[in-house]
Parts: structure tokens; sequence; C-alpha cells
């Protein structure tokens, strides 16, 4: 049960009470993340996002950028940054300078982000 579980956001001190949000329906809170990835991803976010979800297991970061330059459209500058930002978000996860190779997935919001498109 939850008694008394104060936050204190690091940045700004601001805090709050972590039993404000017992009330919230999960239907209330699915909305409103349905609202901000609509209006606050670009299309060419949501685009990389759907098609990083039909990627088949295995492919690399590096390997989706070439294969993505391959078919035209963004240079591979624009598309290390929008993955990256993706990253950022917590959307999507792979390797890094230090762990290359690393497949180029989908984290667990990032699949429920893709069902609330």
């Amino acid at each position: 049960m939850l008694r008394s579980a104060h936050l204190v956001h690091p940045e700004t001190l601001i805090s709050f009470d972590l039993r404000s949000f017992v009330g919230t329906k999960k239907t209330e809170l699915l909305d409103c993340i349905s609202k901000l990835v609509k209006e606050r991803l670009s299309a060419s976010q949501k685009s990389l996002l759907l098609e990083i979800y039909s990627l088949d297991e295995g492919v690399s970061a590096t390997r989706f950028v070439a294969l993505k330059y391959e078919r035209g459209g963004l240079s591979k500058s624009a598309l290390w940054e929008r993955l990256n930002s993706l990253k950022r978000m917590g959307l999507v996860d792979f390797g890094s300078r230090q762990l290359r190779g690393r497949t180029l997935k989908l984290t667990g919001v990032g699949r429920l982000l893709i069902w609330l498109l």
C-alpha cells in the first residue's frame, strides 16, 4: 500500500506526492501518452519506430542506417541524429562506440508507443 512517497525532481526541485497518481485511470494515462506521441514525435521519428518494429532480428543500428540510406531520403548523419534522439527518449536501444554490433530494437516503452500510434 502506498502511504507517503514524495519525489523531488533533481533539476527543478519540484516535489509531488505519488499518492496523487493513485486515482488516475490507466486509460487516462494511455490517452495522455498517445496525445504526446502524436503531437511531439516528428513524422520521421514515427516512421523510424515503425520500421524498427518490423525489423528482422539481429540488425544493428549501423546496418539499419546503411539500408535506409541506400533507399534514399535522409543522409546518414540525419538518420543517426534521429536514432540517437529516439535512444535518448528511451524508445530504442542499440550499441555505442564501446558496445558495437548490438541489435537495434525497440524498448518496452517504444513497443507501447507503436501500439498507441
